[in-house]
């Protein structure tokens, strides 16, 4: 989803489908909400397409590693990432996933940026690698709220973090 946001300009829809799966009667796995005749759950592939379609932006903004975009490229150890601009909150969204099984530290340096004290953060992850929502247990991985310190001085404004294994995190600042 990071390239369809950096494509911003091509790619202006996308849609999962099928959405919907009875747990009894199902043809494929990527469906996003599952039901038996008196309850449902969203699996962790509707709250990443939740959170990108809740967190955009007006604006792509340029994201790169080494003068590459973030997209799994050799030495980039499975991170995807994207940034944009939101003319309407004047904020900067960045969306980091962390594909690996280990947990990545990152530095965020937010080039023009200046003022901003904290970011709020969005983070989907769990500890469980084979850990899924289900029936039974409906909210087991789902988006969990925080904050993180950005760090300014006289020559830059960054923000320092550790993204855990296998999890997507956006990051709004201000």
């Amino acid at each position: 989803m990071t390239s369809f946001e950096r494509n911003a300009d091509i790619v202006h829809m996308t849609s999962p489908a099928p959405l919907f799966a009875h747990v009894d009667g199902w043809q494929w796995r990527p469906d996003q909400i599952w039901y038996d005749q008196t309850q449902m759950f969203k699996t962790v592939s509707y709250y990443v397409q939740q959170l990108y379609a809740t967190n955009k932006g007006t604006h792509v903004l340029q994201l790169t590693m080494d003068k590459r975009p973030v997209a799994n490229l050799e030495g980039q150890n499975g991170l995807f990432a994207s940034a944009c601009y939101d003319k309407d909150t004047n904020e900067v969204i960045i969306k980091v996933a962390n594909t690996s099984k280990t947990m990545q530290p990152i530095r965020l340096n937010l080039k023009g940026l200046t003022g901003a004290t904290t970011a709020q953060t969005i983070t989907l992850s769990h500890t469980g690698m084979d850990d899924e929502n289900s029936i039974l247990r409906p909210e087991l991985i789902t988006p969990k709220a925080g904050s993180i310190d950005v760090v300014s001085d006289k020559k830059q404004t960054t923000i320092n973090d550790q993204l855990p294994s296998m999890s997507f995190r956006i990051y709004r600042i201000k």
